[in-house]
Parts: structure tokens; C-alpha cells; sequence
């Protein structure tokens, strides 16, 4: 019996040893200690039509994937943050739990995140395009199968309905090997090769050519300037102490855009942030993200400010220089100072403790080099709003994303940014029974879609606009920051 015939047949008997049982609950998981190897990428590949989460952080070692789902949270509006809460408390009650014991984060966990507003701004050029189809204000999904890999230990969980157990029969089993052989068997259709992307074009030599993409900007570089200029005038006018300014491109291919090749090169360009997918069938949101928004474990709570940016150099001469003159930079230094007041303010009342180093630090990753004061505090014990989606609602946006005051700037950007930024720079993550877990700030991002005529990527990045920000540097740093997902999208 090989390794994928094994788990099979202890997942089946678990189905059956629960069938056995009279249901207490709605929902049934399964959880296996799993010790084989994994090709995480070509699972996430052979589950191309199913909905999926991927996530991986390789500085820790920790990877999660979830493919289909058993069971879904979507809410909207100013409340979508606490019936998130609410409704993940009630999904969790209502689950038995059976199979090998161990930690809940090693599931089953909750998968999914938040858009950055309640709905899309009125200015939106292209609304009439709806690309953000599928990912709603909020949505949160229990899958089918999920996998674990944390402390050295890997663990697979399977959920189902209880009437699925009850009376599904060879169905319910058939769907169990049909969910594990997407994981553990290579030989089950979809997996394409890193670099398929539909083309059959000669090039020179009779040598193949490369594929031919369509790059366009959502405004002209002095349209951004000009807008750098008008939130320089709303902070002048002291309607804003600072806004954070968002700007998009698309890039268009004929064919298919390789999404687990260009997750296994984010994960190799970027080994310090967190890769991530949140896919439904036909469109994914992807990107590898440097900043914490929140992650919670027990009355520990951590998160940090990433806020003042500049360019790496060429040299290890250079990249000392243009670190040390970001660390001096009274610009940079205050637009850091406000996202790192603001932390403190709203974790504060939750909080017994809350620790940091007197100075921002330098996060350097791959093209660019940011000020970072992590920010780690001991929640109050007993009953509160302290649960990490309840925390994010507290953080989210903060001005490293959105601005100060937070209404005024998240209103200047409705108004005047001039596109949905839909999920990007808001939280996504995952979130246990215990009410721990990790939600990111959804950065160096990209929305891919499908479409018959090919694939089209949004791409999108942004900078905080403090009095004296110059609108040139501004959109530079945009520039830096597209970058990050252009070059391995594009296979540049």
C-alpha cells in the first residue's frame, strides 16, 4: 500500500467510525498527522477548478493549502468584520472533530480575508468590468481538505457535512480519494508544467518565442503626479495628516498565466514575506506580502509598522547608503511615525503590555528596503473583542495602507484614487477555532482572470503621501513596488 492508498484508507475509516455515531453537529472533520512528502504547487495545480488557499512563509517553515469548500462566511458592509466573528464562532460549534489530536492550528482552520472597503468607490472607471467577481467584502471558507505544515509537522484535514456522512455512502467515500488524490497523487489531470502558457510561436533561429505581452497603466505618470499634488493640498489644508495613493496596471497574455510557477518564484525571490492564492475557479489573487497586519496566539498579539520606503543599490556600498539615508529621512520617518502611533492606539485598550524598539528597523527584500518597528503586546485576560478578525477590525486600514485620520483619508481614496482596489492592501489569512491565527496586509499583489481570449493581470501598488512628499519620488516608488510582481509574472 503506497503512502496515498494509505491516508485514503485511514480517512475511510474514520468516515466510517463517525457514521457509526449519531451527529451532534453539522459539520464533521477528519485530522491525520501525515508524514509523506508533498508537492504542495502541483496539488494547488491539480485543484485548478475547485476553490483554493494557498499560503506559504518560507522563513518559518510554514505552509497551509485548502481546496474546495464545506462551508462559507461571506459578509459586507460596516459590520462585515464582527459577522465574520460571529459566524465563524457558530461554524466552529457546530463541528466535530475526530482523528489525531494535536495544537487547532493545525486545523481546521478558516481561509480567507476582507476587501479594503465596504464597497466599491463611486469613480471607479471600470466598474462595468466587475473584476473583482468573486471576492466579496468579506469571505472566510472552511475547505474540504486542508493541509498543515507548521513546527517541523505536516496535517491534513477533511471536513464534510454530517448528512454527508450519514447517508452518503460510496459517494461521500468517493469524494474523500477524489479530494486526497489531488494532493498526493501525480498522476490525477491538471498539473501543467512551470512555464505552460499556451503559446506555439517560433522565434529566432527556429527557436521558440517567448510570450507576448500587452502592458498598460491605469493613468499617465503625470496624472499621479498631479494626484500626489492634490493630497499634498488636502494635508496642506489639514484635512489629512497623510493618504496612502494607489495605482494599478494590466498586463494581457493570449494564453494562461502559470500560477504555480509564479508562486514558486515569488517564494524564491521573496523567502522573508508570505506567498499567498485566494482562488475560485477562473480568477486568483496572488502575491508575496511583507507585512504583518495582526497574527494572535493565546494573549499574545503581534504586528508591526511598514511604512518609508526606498530603492536597494547596486552595490553593498550603495544599499548601506540609501539605507541609512531612509533612516534619516524626516519624510519617510514621519509617514512611519503615524502608522506606528496608530497601532499602538488601537491595540492599546486590549492590551496589558505593549513592547517595541525605539527605533524603526530596515526590512531588505529583493529591490526595495522599508522601515519596520514590529509591535508585539499581551491582551487583557478574560472576555473582550480580542479575537484576530476582531483585532484587524481595529487595525484595518492602517495608515501604512490608508492614511490619518483614518475616515478622512479612507474618504479621500473612495473619492479621488479612481479605481476598486477590492482586496488588495486589506487583510487575508487564516483564523483557527480558538480564535488565533494570522491576517496579512495583502500587498505586492495581483488579480489574475481568465478569460477565452486569454488572461488578464491587475497588478497594483501604492505610497504614502505625507506634506512633504515629492510627487516624482512618489511615483517612483510605485514603480519599485509594481515591479515586484511584473518581473516574475512576465518571466523577464
Amino acid at each position: 500500500m503506497n503512502a496515498y492508498e494509505a491516508i485514503v484508507s485511514r480517512l475511510h475509516a474514520g468516515v466510517v467510525a463517525m457514521r457509526s455515531e449519531p451527529a451532534s453537529t453539522t459539520l464533521c472533520a477528519i485530522r491525520l498527522r501525515v508524514s509523506d512528502p508533498i508537492d504542495w504547487l502541483g496539488a494547488f495545480a491539480r485543484g485548478e477548478e475547485l476553490e483554493r488557499f494557498y499560503w506559504d512563509r518560507p522563513s518559518c517553515a510554514e505552509r497551509i493549502l485548502g481546496l474546495g469548500v464545506a462551508r462559507a462566511i461571506e459578509t459586507a458592509g460596516p459590520e462585515r468584520f464582527q459577522a465574520a466573528v460571529s459566524g465563524g464562532d457558530a461554524l466552529f460549534d457546530d463541528l466535530t472533530l475526530v482523528g489525531d489530536e494535536g495544537p487547532d492550528d493545525r486545523g481546521p482552520l478558516l481561509l480567507g480575508g476582507f476587501a479594503f472597503a465596504d464597497a466599491a468607490p463611486p469613480s471607479e472607471p471600470h466598474a462595468g468590468d466587475d473584476v473583482w467577481r468573486g471576492f466579496p467584502p468579506g469571505r472566510f471558507v472552511l475547505p474540504e481538505l486542508l493541509l498543515v505544515a507548521r513546527d517541523g509537522e505536516c496535517w491534513l484535514t477533511v471536513c464534510l457535512e454530517a448528512e454527508q456522512v450519514a447517508d452518503g455512502g460510496d459517494r461521500v467515500l468517493a469524494r474523500v480519494t477524489e479530494l486526497v488524490a489531488a494532493v498526493f497523487d501525480d498522476s490525477s489531470p491538471g498539473l501543467r508544467a512551470e512555464g505552460a502558457t499556451g503559446f506555439d510561436r517560433e522565434g529566432p533561429r527556429g527557436m521558440a518565442a517567448g510570450p507576448e505581452y500587452r502592458v498598460r497603466s491605469d493613468r499617465s505618470h503625470a496624472d499621479y503626479r498631479a494626484q500626489v499634488e492634490a493630497a499634498r493640498a488636502a494635508i496642506a489644508a489639514g484635512d489629512l495628516e497623510k493618504v496612502v495613493l494607489a495605482r494599478s496596471l494590466r498586463v494581457r497574455l493570449d494564453g494562461r498565466f502559470d500560477l504555480p510557477g509564479l508562486l514558486r518564484r515569488l517564494t524564491r525571490i521573496y523567502p522573508d514575506c508570505v506567498t499567498f492564492a485566494a482562488s475560485r475557479p477562473g480568477v486568483c489573487f496572488l502575491g508575496a506580502t511583507p507585512e504583518l497586519l495582526v497574527a494572535r496566539k493565546g494573549r499574545r498579539v503581534v504586528s508591526g509598522a511598514l511604512a518609508g520606503s526606498a530603492a536597494r543599490g547596486r552595490t553593498p556600498e550603495d544599499d548601506a547608503r540609501r539605507g541609512r539615508e531612509l533612516r534619516e529621512s524626516k519624510k519617510d520617518q514621519e509617514e512611519h511615525a503615524v502608522v506606528v502611533r496608530a497601532i499602538q492606539e488601537a491595540l492599546a485598550p486590549f492590551c496589558e503590555s505593549l513592547s517595541l524598539p525605539e527605533a524603526p528597523r530596515l526590512l531588505r527584500l529583493e529591490g526595495i528596503q522599508h522601515l519596520h518597528t514590529p509591535i508585539e503586546g499581551v491582551l487583557r485576560p478574560g472576555p473582550g473583542p480580542t479575537s484576530l478578525i476582531a483585532l484587524a477590525e481595529r487595525l484595518h486600514p492602517t495608515p501604512a495602507v490608508g492614511g490619518a485620520p483614518r475616515a478622512a483619508a479612507v474618504d479621500w481614496i473612495s473619492r479621488c484614487e479612481g479605481f476598486d482596489r477590492g482586496w488588495y492592501a486589506a487583510p487575508l489569512g487564516f483564523v483557527d477555532r480558538a480564535g488565533d491565527g494570522e491576517l496579512r496586509v495583502a500587498l505586492r499583489s495581483a488579480l489574475v482572470r481568465c478569460g477565452d481570449e486569454g488572461d488578464e493581470a491587475l497588478l497594483f501598488a501604492g505610497g504614502g503621501i505625507v506634506a512633504d512628499s515629492d510627487p516624482h519620488l512618489e511615483l517612483e516608488e510605485t514603480r519599485i513596488k509594481l515591479r515586484a510582481l511584473l518581473a516574475p509574472l512576465t518571466e523577464i
